[in-house]
């Protein structure tokens, strides 16, 4: 769920509560409660739509996402020397 948000915010999306929870696999119940979990971590963020109120956007608070866009990017580095060294 983390990483599906990284990614549709890295693209410049927003992402709604019923998103995340289609997009977990998870039944909905079980989305709900790691979305509520994630936010007392305060790994992500909750705000409400101005124009409907029903609507409430995620977000990841910016030094999570900093941190996940390091991880990654690190990643991609030692596999891209990885397949350097075995060609």
């Amino acid at each position: 769920m983390l990483l599906d948000l990284f990614v549709q915010q890295r693209r410049g999306r927003k992402v709604i509560v019923t998103s995340l929870c289609i997009a977990s696999a998870a039944p909905q119940t079980t989305a709900l409660r790691y979305i509520t979990l994630m936010e007392a971590a305060g790994l992500i963020t909750r705000s409400h739509c101005a124009s409907d109120h029903r609507v409430v956007w995620l977000t990841i608070v910016p030094r999570v996402f900093s941190w996940l866009e390091a991880c990654l990017e690190d990643s991609f580095v030692r596999m891209a020397a990885a397949e350097a060294v075995r060609i």
